[in-house]
Protein backbone atom coordinates (compact mmCIF):
# COMPACT_ATOMS: atom_id res chain seq x y z
CA UNK A 1 0.00 0.00 0.00
CA UNK A 2 1.26 3.44 -0.95
CA UNK A 3 0.22 6.92 0.05
CA UNK A 4 -2.37 8.10 -2.46
CA UNK A 5 -3.84 4.66 -3.12
CA UNK A 6 -7.62 4.88 -3.52
CA UNK A 7 -9.86 1.95 -2.59
CA UNK A 8 -13.52 1.05 -2.51
CA UNK A 9 -14.59 -0.68 0.68
CA UNK A 10 -17.79 -2.60 1.39
CA UNK A 11 -18.61 -4.08 4.78
CA UNK A 12 -19.41 -7.79 4.80
CA UNK A 13 -22.88 -8.79 5.95
CA UNK A 14 -21.27 -10.99 8.59
CA UNK A 15 -19.32 -8.07 10.06
CA UNK A 16 -22.43 -5.86 10.10
CA UNK A 17 -24.44 -8.56 11.91
CA UNK A 18 -21.66 -9.53 14.35
CA UNK A 19 -21.13 -5.90 15.37
CA UNK A 20 -24.81 -4.88 15.37
CA UNK A 21 -24.16 -2.03 12.96
CA UNK A 22 -27.47 -0.40 12.10
CA UNK A 23 -26.31 1.93 9.34
CA UNK A 24 -22.76 1.07 8.24
CA UNK A 25 -22.65 3.68 5.48
CA UNK A 26 -23.90 6.61 7.56
CA UNK A 27 -21.38 9.41 6.90
CA UNK A 28 -19.28 6.92 4.95
CA UNK A 29 -19.50 6.26 1.21
CA UNK A 30 -16.92 3.48 1.01
CA UNK A 31 -14.15 5.45 -0.73
CA UNK A 32 -10.86 5.28 1.15
CA UNK A 33 -7.56 7.03 0.49
CA UNK A 34 -4.24 5.88 1.95
CA UNK A 35 -2.67 8.70 3.99
CA UNK A 36 0.25 8.95 6.38
CA UNK A 37 -0.72 9.18 10.01
CA UNK A 38 1.38 8.69 13.13
CA UNK A 39 4.33 7.30 11.21
CA UNK A 40 2.22 4.70 9.41
CA UNK A 41 -0.31 4.48 6.62
CA UNK A 42 -4.04 4.42 7.28
CA UNK A 43 -7.03 4.42 4.98
CA UNK A 44 -9.27 7.44 5.43
CA UNK A 45 -12.83 7.90 4.19
CA UNK A 46 -13.71 10.76 1.83
CA UNK A 47 -17.26 11.51 2.99
CA UNK A 48 -16.41 14.74 4.79
CA UNK A 49 -13.67 17.23 4.03
CA UNK A 50 -12.35 16.56 7.54
CA UNK A 51 -12.92 14.13 10.46
CA UNK A 52 -13.51 11.04 8.33
CA UNK A 53 -13.57 7.42 9.40
CA UNK A 54 -10.08 5.97 9.58
CA UNK A 55 -9.35 2.29 9.00
CA UNK A 56 -6.31 0.45 10.27
CA UNK A 57 -4.69 -1.64 7.51
CA UNK A 58 -4.23 -4.55 9.93
CA UNK A 59 -7.91 -5.36 10.41
CA UNK A 60 -9.84 -3.82 7.51
CA UNK A 61 -9.90 -6.97 5.40
CA UNK A 62 -11.67 -8.85 8.21
CA UNK A 63 -14.40 -6.19 8.07
CA UNK A 64 -15.32 -6.49 4.41
CA UNK A 65 -14.10 -6.27 0.84
CA UNK A 66 -11.40 -3.81 -0.16
CA UNK A 67 -10.88 -3.13 -3.87
CA UNK A 68 -7.91 -1.13 -5.16
CA UNK A 69 -8.99 1.50 -7.71
CA UNK A 70 -5.92 3.63 -8.49
CA UNK A 71 -3.04 5.61 -7.07
CA UNK A 72 -3.43 9.39 -7.27
CA UNK A 73 0.10 9.74 -8.71
CA UNK A 74 -0.88 7.58 -11.70
CA UNK A 75 -3.94 9.54 -12.84
CA UNK A 76 -4.88 13.00 -14.04
CA UNK A 77 -8.09 14.86 -13.31
CA UNK A 78 -10.63 14.92 -16.10
CA UNK A 79 -14.33 15.57 -16.58
CA UNK A 80 -17.13 13.02 -16.73
CA UNK A 81 -17.48 13.91 -20.43
CA UNK A 82 -14.02 12.42 -21.08
CA UNK A 83 -15.29 8.93 -20.14
CA UNK A 84 -16.85 8.47 -23.61
CA UNK A 85 -13.36 8.42 -25.16
CA UNK A 86 -11.57 5.87 -22.95
CA UNK A 87 -11.92 2.25 -21.88
CA UNK A 88 -13.61 1.77 -18.52
CA UNK A 89 -10.40 0.44 -16.93
CA UNK A 90 -8.68 3.77 -17.74
CA UNK A 91 -11.20 6.09 -16.06
CA UNK A 92 -12.27 6.38 -12.42
CA UNK A 93 -14.86 8.18 -10.34
CA UNK A 94 -14.04 9.06 -6.76
CA UNK A 95 -17.24 9.72 -4.86
CA UNK A 96 -17.18 12.29 -2.12
CA UNK A 97 -20.05 12.76 0.31
CA UNK A 98 -22.14 9.95 -1.25
CA UNK A 99 -21.83 11.39 -4.74
CA UNK A 100 -22.72 14.94 -3.74
CA UNK A 101 -19.42 15.73 -5.36
CA UNK A 102 -17.46 13.44 -7.65
CA UNK A 103 -13.93 13.70 -8.90
CA UNK A 104 -13.09 12.10 -12.21
CA UNK A 105 -9.72 10.69 -13.21
CA UNK A 106 -8.00 9.14 -16.20
CA UNK A 107 -4.87 6.98 -16.18
CA UNK A 108 -1.82 8.91 -17.26
CA UNK A 109 -0.92 7.95 -20.82
CA UNK A 110 -4.32 6.38 -21.58
CA UNK A 111 -5.20 6.31 -25.27
CA UNK A 112 -8.61 6.98 -26.75
CA UNK A 113 -10.58 3.81 -27.45
CA UNK A 114 -12.20 3.25 -30.82
CA UNK A 115 -14.59 0.68 -29.30
CA UNK A 116 -15.68 2.95 -26.46
CA UNK A 117 -16.21 5.89 -28.80
CA UNK A 118 -18.27 3.75 -31.21
CA UNK A 119 -20.35 2.37 -28.34
CA UNK A 120 -21.08 5.92 -27.15
CA UNK A 121 -21.93 7.17 -30.66
CA UNK A 122 -24.23 4.21 -31.37
CA UNK A 123 -26.01 4.79 -28.08
CA UNK A 124 -26.45 8.48 -28.90
CA UNK A 125 -27.79 7.59 -32.35
CA UNK A 126 -30.41 5.29 -30.80
CA UNK A 127 -31.47 8.05 -28.37
CA UNK A 128 -31.83 10.51 -31.23
CA UNK A 129 -33.87 8.03 -33.28
CA UNK A 130 -36.26 7.57 -30.35
CA UNK A 131 -36.51 11.33 -29.95
CA UNK A 132 -37.23 11.64 -33.67
CA UNK A 133 -40.11 9.13 -33.39
CA UNK A 134 -41.50 11.03 -30.41
CA UNK A 135 -41.24 14.38 -32.19
CA UNK A 136 -42.91 12.96 -35.31
CA UNK A 137 -45.84 11.73 -33.15
CA UNK A 138 -46.09 15.15 -31.50
CA UNK A 139 -46.12 16.89 -34.89
CA UNK A 140 -48.82 14.54 -36.17
CA UNK A 141 -50.96 15.26 -33.10
CA UNK A 142 -50.55 19.02 -33.46
CA UNK A 143 -51.46 18.88 -37.16
CA UNK A 144 -54.62 16.90 -36.29
CA UNK A 145 -55.59 19.51 -33.69
CA UNK A 146 -54.99 22.35 -36.15
CA UNK A 147 -57.27 20.62 -38.64
CA UNK A 148 -59.99 20.12 -36.00
CA UNK A 149 -59.84 23.76 -34.91
CA UNK A 150 -59.89 24.90 -38.56
CA UNK A 151 -63.08 22.83 -38.98
CA UNK A 152 -64.60 24.72 -36.04
CA UNK A 153 -64.02 22.28 -33.15
CA UNK A 154 -63.03 24.70 -30.39
CA UNK A 155 -63.94 22.30 -27.57
CA UNK A 156 -60.67 20.35 -27.80
CA UNK A 157 -57.75 20.67 -25.43
CA UNK A 158 -54.58 22.09 -26.90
Amino acid sequence: MRIGDVFEFRYSQEYIKENNIFSPYHCFDGTLVANEEGGGIVRVGTYWSGCNKTFNPDNIESMGTLTFLFNSDEVDSCSKDDFKYYDSEDVFTMSIHMGYRNNFFIKKGAKRSKDTMLEYLRSELEKQKLMQISIERDIKGIIEKIERVEEGDVDIYI
